[in-house]
């Protein structure tokens, strides 16, 4: 499989890898209530672990080799985060978030189709993404990104609670 491009420019994003400018948003969006019930993030307690987060998401953002940007406005301003869940040959999970005041916006089903697009130019054959059970939101981003339901479902247990995960995917044409 090809590398991953640097950056990846849509009509209003920007999806590159994180940058010291980005610390404080994305702690905060990490932090955000409304962002940990639809994304799983680990506990965060204190500063010291905060910064080792966004510090290996930095990390993580600069292995061409793994498809982990941040989502941000063409202003700059980073708005969200997608991330390889895991990559296998030529399949690829994603997970992805938008900070909660900019849902509603269209940027994730932008960001996530921008994403796809590259995961299959890079060489992936299939792609899948889950979503906790009663997201809704999730499930039409993905739609709207031509992803269909599929015959996988995970069972996670996340902040003290069982949470059942349908997936949804789509091959490459």
């Amino acid at each position: 499989m090809k590398n991953r491009p640097n950056r990846i420019e849509t009509e209003r994003l920007i999806l590159r890898p994180l940058e010291e400018r980005d610390r404080e948003r994305f702690i905060r969006m990490t932090k955000d209530a409304r962002v940990n019930a639809t994304y799983m993030l680990p506990e965060l307690s204190g500063r010291a672990a905060e910064d080792a987060f966004f510090e290996s998401m930095r990390e993580y953002c600069a292995m061409e080799e793994r498809f982990i940007l941040g989502i941000a406005l063409k202003s700059g301003e980073l708005i969200g985060f997608i991330n390889d869940c895991g990559i296998s040959g030529a399949e690829a999970e994603l997970g992805y978030f938008i900070g909660a005041e900019h849902w509603g916006r269209g940027y994730a089903t932008e960001a996530l189709r921008a994403a796809m697009d590259a995961l299959f130019e890079m060489g992936c054959t299939a792609l899948r993404a889950g979503y906790f059970e009663g997201n809704e939101a999730s499930r039409r981003v993905m739609e709207k990104c031509g992803m269909r339901p599929i015959r996988h479902t995970e069972t996670v247990e996340y902040k003290g609670k069982t949470r059942f995960c349908p997936y949804m995917g789509k091959e490459r044409e």
